[in-house]
């Protein structure tokens, strides 16, 4: 089970309330009301005094019977802070008994299982845990009493339609996100291919263009011997076809070859051009070959993948161009597939226009707009074509650096600030302003919920705006 603390601020808009809560508290205190009190006690008692028992054995089970458990929970993890999260939830389970308390209970189940489906956990892992519970409530795993009072059955039924109950509610929530974030990510696929088309094209045919230029001119005038060139997947083109390129054509054969010329080159030809490239000679002259040959490859791949898309508008913030949140959870959620498959991690800028609405009020709102458009322009050229520039709303943007460490990402982070400080951002015909940003910076440690990546790095976002502005502020 999960729980999440509440976020000071609204980086993600509440989700949508997918069924009656009144409807369905009075379902439950009817499902409650149809055991006799002795019976709603000794439940009650059981729990309160098993609940740490109880959350062991769900994650002994899981954690021994399911081997798909061990990928998406960690033994540190489970005893640091799931099995007492669990513990919460059975107490709630049976202490929810009127009014406010049964409605808040239901809410969180539906919370819940939207985490689930965010985070990626599958339901039938869920379920299974909830098997396990009522093992041990019918005597099945660890039995918390020898002998058995009268009212024991009846509360044995209860609990576990209460948990059955819970799980519907759950798997309620998590089938609607599940199916919503579905739609997402095929309306981003789509969005992607579509989005910018000639003007993706050529970027990318410029960058495969410029890494080669590099690497023709680091071995015309020689190199230190040991030294190896810039690897392909490292620069501009290889991080835009690893993260966005592979989304967006995930299903794509041409995907695939494309990875595999850029790994031969990376790993068979930039080494031998390292260790063999400084002397001359024909075997220079072979690997430059190669290297060009696998390059016309990948070329000629890169234009199929784009040949026949038109440009669509849907997903892109209409002042700014950026992206809107229509697709933050899509990338985000992808984001951390990709870390936690590949071992590389990523961070988040949360980057907030300082004083804006002194620009409205001084200016007027279509001022404050050309300012915004000013600012989405300095985020664009100063971050890589492979990260992604968001426009949240109002003055607030989010940027997420694909690939890097925290180093790399405050560099970037600065850059962005310095950029939009020096500039002067024209609001009249005649007038001219300075403007500055707060930048909350955080890297992804690990935590498959995203959204915990979104609140640290809002927290860090205020920092920066509490100790004075116009900074960057990295979480700890």
């Amino acid at each position: 089970m999960h729980c999440e603390q509440a976020s000071p601020k609204r980086t993600t808009p509440p989700e949508m309330n997918i069924f009656d809560v009144p409807a369905q508290a009075t379902r439950w205190k009817t499902l409650r009301n149809r055991y006799p009190a002795a019976a709603r006690h000794w439940s009650k008692q059981l729990v309160l005094n098993n609940a740490r028992l109880m959350a062991e054995h769900f994650y002994t089970v899981l954690m021994t019977e399911n081997e798909l458990a061990h990928v998406f929970l960690e033994k540190a993890q489970v005893e640091g802070q799931l099995k007492h999260s669990l513990e919460e939830w059975l107490v709630e389970l049976v202490s929810a008994e009127e009014g406010d308390a049964i409605a808040d209970f239901l809410s969180k189940q539906a919370h819940v299982g939207e985490v689930h489906a965010r985070v990626g956990i599958p339901m039938h892992l869920v379920l299974n845990g909830a098997q396990a519970l009522k093992e041990f409530i019918n005597g099945t795993g660890s039995r918390p009493e020898k002998r058995t009072p009268p009212e024991a059955e009846q509360g044995r039924l209860l609990l576990s339609s209460l948990i059955d109950r819970s799980m519907e509610l759950m798997a309620l929530s998590y089938g609607h996100y599940h199916d919503r974030r579905e739609r997402s990510d095929e309306a981003f696929r789509l969005y992607s291919i579509t989005s910018d088309i000639s003007q993706e094209r050529a970027s990318q045919r410029a960058a495969l263009l410029d890494w080669e230029n590099r690497f023709m001119f680091e071995q015309a005038i020689g190199r230190s011997e040991g030294v190896e060139p810039q690897p392909l997947a490292g620069s501009d083109f290889g991080l835009w076809i690893r993260f966005k390129g592979a989304q967006t054509f995930e299903n794509s054969p041409e995907i695939g070859l494309i990875l595999s010329s850029i790994e031969g080159i990376d790993q068979q030809i930039l080494p031998r051009c390292a260790h063999g490239g400084g002397t001359g000679g024909e075997d220079r002259m072979i690997h430059l070959r190669a290297v060009r040959e696998q390059l016309q490859e990948i070329t000629y791949h890169l234009d199929t993948l784009f040949s026949g898309a038109e440009e669509v508008e849907s997903g892109r913030d209409a002042l700014t161009r950026l992206l809107n949140r229509k697709f933050l959870d899509t990338v985000l959620g992808k984001m951390v597939q990709y870390a936690r498959t590949s071992g590389s991690s990523f961070a988040l800028l949360s980057v907030d226009v300082d004083w804006f609405k002194g620009v409205n009020d001084a200016y007027g709102h279509g001022a404050g707009d050309t300012v915004l458009q000013q600012v989405a322009q300095c985020l664009v050229g100063a971050i890589r074509s492979a990260d992604y520039a968001f426009r949240l709303g109002g003055e607030e943007f989010l940027v997420l650096l694909v690939d890097t460490d925290l180093s790399r990402a405050g560099i970037i982070a600065e850059k962005i600030r310095r950029r939009i400080e020096a500039r002067k951002h024209q609001v009249t015909d005649t007038d001219e302003i300075s403007v500055s940003v707060s930048i909350g910076l955080c890297m992804h440690e690990g935590h498959p919920d995203y959204r915990t990546d979104l609140r640290r790095v809002d927290k860090a976002l205020y920092r920066a705006k509490r100790e004075g502005r116009n900074r960057v502020v990295v979480d700890s």
